[in-house]
């Protein structure tokens, strides 16, 4: 079974039962991936309906997150082909040149995270399956066949383009 075709038997359930449904998927799914559960669990549970308020609410925040840095995260992202996919990616670019958004660049520095670099994997996936839940919630016409999980989702696009999207997911919780 796929990760989309469990997500769609998820969903079946869902429109249902309830939220219990996508609890439950969430815990089975943090039994192989290294997820917050508990933080997740706030993410179904919230009551916003944005992306950005839902990701407020469920992360809480800890004061090396203000510190993260685009390299901590490319870091993350090669660290995953490498471990997860069996694949040694080219660590440059990973910024798109034609970028221009100032708070974004402004991350482009030395990490200082040290070893909660760790911590920031955590985070990273836990984020990205937290836009999964919005979607589930509040927007399920993304949902198609590219569904998946983050490791196999990262996959599809380049560093730079990971990178960003990264962001997107973070910014609300490290900026």
């Amino acid at each position: 079974m796929t990760y989309f075709t469990e997500t769609v038997k998820m969903l079946a359930l869902f429109c249902k039962g309830g939220k219990n449904a996508i609890i439950d998927f969430f815990v089975q799914l943090s039994k192989i991936r290294n997820i917050d559960l508990d933080t997740i669990v706030v993410a179904i549970e919230s009551k916003h309906t944005t992306f950005e308020k839902i990701i407020e609410e469920a992360v809480p925040r800890e004061e090396w997150m203000q510190h993260v840095t685009l390299n901590d995260i490319r870091t993350h992202v090669m660290f995953t082909f490498l471990k997860d996919n069996d694949t040694v990616i080219n660590s440059t670019p990973y910024v798109d040149p034609d970028c221009h958004d100032a708070v974004f660049l402004s991350l482009d520095r030395t990490s200082t995270i040290g070893t909660n670099i760790q911590d920031l994997g955590i985070l990273i996936e836990t984020a990205f399956f937290i836009r999964q839940v919005y979607i589930i919630k509040y927007d399920r016409h993304l949902i198609n066949s590219d569904w998946d999980m983050f490791h196999r989702h990262i996959t599809n696009f380049s560093l730079a383009q990971n990178i960003k999207q990264i962001y997107d997911n973070l910014k609300t919780i490290i900026v």
